[in-house]
């Protein structure tokens, strides 16, 4: 090949001399490897050594690819989001009717709730309650200041009170 081109010949002289030394056949074998790459080079009318040299096909990198990917990705989420909060706020959860009694300071105040237990409120006190405690799994009422109560019975439903500082759970389970 260096016959061939002698203009080559400081190419060669670049070329790491501490490689390792290989028999007559496999240097005869890359030889004419080596050829007939220069053979369809020139007959694609490329015949400088600096194509030859570079003619090895580059690595084309991933990285376009998986940033699309992770991008694609990314805005599906986004519009997948966006569709859920859009039929969420479409569709509120309908709001629980809450009465409310307040008592002022130096009277009392009596009431009956819709499941039947009396209440009887001190001054300066106040008790929410909803309007119906039906298809519930217990009955809530909240209560700031003081109270007492006469709960109605109910053995599948307990009554629970809310206060700023605990909760009270009245559960009368029936014994036969």
């Amino acid at each position: 090949m260096l016959r061939l081109h002698p203009e080559w010949r400081g190419l060669m002289a670049q070329y790491p001399q501490h490689r390792q030394a290989d028999t007559e056949a496999s240097r005869h074998e890359a030889e004419a490897a080596f050829a007939a790459h220069a053979v369809k080079m020139q007959l694609s009318g490329r015949t400088d050594a600096t194509t030859l040299l570079s003619a090895a096909p580059e690595k084309q990198s991933r990285r376009p690819l998986k940033t699309g990917l992770i991008l694609a990705g990314s805005l599906v989420l986004l519009a997948c989001g966006i569709i859920y909060l859009d039929k969420k706020l479409e569709h509120p959860l309908p709001a629980i009717a809450k009465s409310e009694v307040v008592t002022r300071k130096g009277t009392t105040t009596t009431i009956t709730l819709p499941d039947g237990t009396k209440v009887w409120l001190n001054a300066d006190s106040k008790l929410s309650y909803p309007e119906s405690f039906k298809g519930k799994k217990t009955r809530e009422v909240t209560l700031t200041g003081e109270a007492y109560f006469d709960v109605s019975r109910d053995s599948i439903c307990p009554f629970v009170i809310h206060t700023d500082k605990i909760n009270i759970r009245y559960w009368v389970r029936l014994s036969m």
